[in-house]
C-alpha cells in the first residue's frame, strides 16, 4: 500500500503576460505555442502520464485511485489572467469578489477527476456535491480503515459517488466562511 501526493504549483494564472506566475523545467520552457502557460501546463500532464506509466509498468494501475483536482476557483485579481468566474456568480446581487476563496459559483467550485481502472466506469460523470475535506474520510473507508468514533470530522465518506454513478453526496450542505 502507498499514498502519492504531488501538489504541482506550475499553472497559477491563465496568460502569457505573465510568465513569473508559470513553471515549467528546461525540458518543457518553449515546448508549446501557448508559450509559459502551455508549457507548465505540457509539463504537469508529462509528470502525471509517467505516474500512470509507472503504475501500469508494475501492474498497480487496476489497484491504484488516482485522484486531479485543483485547490480553488479562478484568481480574479489578476484580472485577465485569472481564469473566468462563470455566469452564475454573487456580481449580480452587487458582490465584486466572486472569485478564488468566495462562496459563490467561481469560487469554491474546482475541477476534479477520479480514475480507477477496473472499478470507476470510464466517462462517468457526477453533479453530487463533493468537497476536498471528503479525501480524508473517503480514502480511509476505501482502504478498509474506520475513522475513530470518539471526533468529528468535517468530511464525509464519498467513496459511493467514485464507484456508483447513482452515487448521492452525504453532504446535506457545505458551508465556507471566507
Amino acid at each position: 500500500p502507498f499514498f502519492l501526493y504531488i501538489p504541482f504549483s506550475h499553472v497559477h494564472a491563465t496568460s502569457s503576460s505573465q510568465p513569473y506566475m508559470q513553471y515549467a523545467g528546461c525540458a518543457h520552457k518553449g515546448s508549446t505555442l501557448r508559450g509559459a502557460f502551455g508549457d507548465a501546463l505540457a509539463e504537469a500532464d508529462w509528470i502525471v502520464g509517467n505516474v500512470v506509466k509507472k503504475l501500469e509498468e508494475l501492474n498497480l494501475d487496476e489497484n491504484t485511485l488516482i485522484l486531479f483536482t485543483s485547490d480553488n476557483g479562478p484568481w480574479l485579481a489578476r484580472s485577465l489572467s485569472g481564469g473566468s468566474e462563470g455566469l452564475f456568480t454573487g456580481r449580480y446581487a452587487g458582490y465584486s469578489d466572486t472569485g478564488k476563496g468566495s462562496n459563490w459559483e467561481g469560487g469554491i467550485r474546482e475541477p476534479a477527476f477520479a480514475y480507477w481502472k477496473g472499478t470507476i466506469p470510464p466517462f462517468s460523470r457526477s453533479a453530487e456535491i463533493m468537497s476536498s475535506l471528503d479525501v480524508f474520510p473517503t480514502l480511509s473507508k476505501l482502504a478498509g480503515l474506520n475513522l475513530p468514533p470518539n471526533r468529528v470530522f468535517d468530511g464525509r465518506d464519498a467513496s459511493s459517488i467514485l464507484l456508483d454513478t447513482a452515487g448521492k453526496s452525504k453532504h446535506d450542505f457545505l458551508f465556507f466562511y471566507g
